[in-house]
């Protein structure tokens, strides 16, 4: 018996990270409406700017987590088949679920490889580093645009990518339904 997949649990990760993705730069206006930001020299924080940098790292650990999670689980269920499983092949259904968000889900900045959902769950898995991009509103409030920066070696090669978190998830979401026969499948496989 495999892992037990709670598809379920993935759906709400995958629907949160593309609430949050979505969020950042309305929270961040909207906190600037009522929390301090005067300055009285310019050596000192705000009460604003203390805020808005913990709802970040609390962003960042979030978004971090349920990426992780969502990309393990989504490879334990692609691994599960193998490219001929399906008359159009596996991977078809990797680039329709891409195409759904518009057939964009991030940047390779470093490295010569097509950053497919596949690819792109190997690097999450495999990132020995990772952050946030923030931006900053008028008046210097800093928000996160959605954005994600990867890096990590494979066969001693350096490669970066940038991920658009909300198509991504978006996309993965996708490709989950477009498999639900083979998602129940697989899970009546790995019933005790």
């Amino acid at each position: 018996m495999g892992h037990p997949i709670d598809f379920g649990n993935l759906e709400e990760k995958l629907f949160l990270i593309q609430q949050l993705s979505s969020a950042s730069q309305e929270n961040a206006k909207w906190k600037s409406s009522y929390l301090k930001s005067n300055k009285e020299e310019d050596w000192q924080v705000t009460e604003l700017q203390i805020e808005l940098e913990d709802d970040l790292a609390l962003t960042e650990t979030l978004i971090s987590s349920y990426m992780i999670e969502c990309a393990v689980k989504t490879r334990i269920f692609q691994d599960h088949f193998t490219e001929d499983h399906f008359e159009c092949g596996f991977s078809s259904f990797d680039k329709d679920a891409i195409d759904s968000v518009g057939g964009d889900i991030g940047n390779v900045l470093n490295g010569s490889f097509t950053l497919s959902l596949r690819e792109s769950c190997n690097k999450i898995i495999h990132a020995k580093k990772f952050y946030l991009i923030k931006e900053n509103e008028n008046l210097n409030i800093p928000y996160w645009n959605g954005l994600c920066h990867l890096t990590g070696t494979f066969q001693k090669k350096e490669w970066k990518i940038e991920l658009d978190v909300r198509n991504w998830a978006a996309a993965i979401n996708y490709y989950h339904s477009s498999l639900q026969e083979e998602r129940s499948e697989f899970w009546n496989n790995n019933e005790s």
